[in-house]
């Protein structure tokens, strides 16, 4: 799950997120996760999300150099632990309540999904080919529940890459249907339900939702592709398709067994990327040819940058949002002015009758 609850008291969260429909949305703040910086020398920082307790995540590159995943909290980052495996770096996906970062480790021969927990040590996510030296060594993860459930993707001796679900040290394989080649991952809810996209026999891929039990797919808003990437514990999924003809890419929000279009921020493509229990959407998009995150709540669309408290308008441009907690606070990727590496960045909303 990809957001969190932290900061600021519920009533006022449900005044400000769950009742925009009838009042303006929040300002933000920007806050640069890595302030001061973990590693000397150029770099660039993505963020990857935001998760239920005082924790989010985020992966530090240091230009022509190695890339490490962080968890981070108000004060402060740390880098999770580093497998032993020559020729790379990791890379954040996801965080709990507890602190646990998944994410992969890229190395010499392939890549290994990781999970790692403050209290509980370092997991890996084991390749279902490892008795296949002739092959790469090959798992990812990208989400985690607050229960610890990660679900991801493991190798088979064939090269093939198959959804899975991993918990207490034990890799499922998810189930598919006939007509399904497999699936791919990306958010698990606290209730167990899982969403990714599938790829069909005919090589369309098509956004999914899987109960445990049953797998269905959820359309497309006309075109041949469409992925999930999160849902609420409400049972409200986001994610992209493509449009008719395969035309545009358009964020979508499926719910009551409907897939229906987001409104853009600007005349360009979109892809949302998480959604809260408010229903409150954060995601990607393109204004004027450039890359923006966006904010949709109360039926209607905002560009993140235009909700910027004024002083920092000027000096930040956020190019994209990939998580927003139930307090609103929303993990974001933005160029700082004169720069031209990106920085992770948290946007804090800004409380009723404090200073913009």
């Amino acid at each position: 799950m990809r957001h969190l609850r932290r900061f600021a008291p519920a009533g006022w969260l449900a005044m400000m997120v769950a009742g925009m429909a009838h009042a303006e949305p929040p300002r933000y703040r920007v806050v640069d996760v890595f302030d001061p910086p973990p590693y000397p020398g150029p770099a660039r920082a993505d963020s990857a999300a935001i998760g239920n307790g005082p924790w989010s995540a985020a992966t530090f590159q240091q230009i022509g150099g190695g890339f490490a995943a962080f968890r981070c909290t108000k004060q402060t980052c740390e880098q999770v632990f580093r497998f032993e495996r020559p020729g790379g770096g990791e890379i954040a996906a996801d965080v709990n309540r507890s602190g646990a970062v998944v994410g992969t480790q890229e190395f010499d021969r392939g890549s290994r999904g990781f999970v790692d927990d403050p209290v509980a040590g370092l997991s890996s996510i084991p390749s279902f080919n490892d008795a296949c030296p002739w092959q790469l060594l090959r798992s990812v993860a990208t989400a985690i529940n607050d229960a610890g459930l990660v679900v991801g993707a493991s190798q088979t001796c064939d090269g093939v890459m198959h959804g899975v679900l991993f918990e207490n040290d034990v890799v499922t394989r998810i189930p598919v249907p006939t007509g399904i080649v497999d699936v791919d991952p990306a958010d698990v809810s606290d209730k167990r339900v899982v969403v990714g996209g599938a790829k069909k026999l005919d090589g369309a891929t098509e956004a999914f939702r899987y109960d445990g039990q049953v797998m269905t797919l959820l359309g497309t808003l006309g075109g041949t592709w469409s992925h999930a990437h999160a849902v609420n514990n409400g049972g409200r999924i986001v994610g992209c398709s493509y449009t008719v003809a395969n035309a545009a890419t358009q964020a979508f929000l499926y719910e009551r067994g409907a897939m229906v279009a987001l409104p853009p921020p600007g005349d360009g493509t979109a892809c949302a990327h998480d959604i809260n229990k408010d229903g409150a959407v954060v995601g990607t998009g393109t204004v004027a040819g450039q890359s923006v995150g966006f904010l949709y709540a109360g039926g209607a669309t905002h560009d993140l940058n235009d909700l910027l408290r004024r002083s920092d308008q000027g000096e930040w441009r956020v190019v994209g949002a990939v998580g927003i907690n139930n307090r609103g606070q929303i993990a974001a990727t933005a160029l700082k002015q004169g720069a031209t590496e990106t920085s992770a960045v948290r946007l804090e909303p800004i409380l009723p009758g404090s200073a913009r």
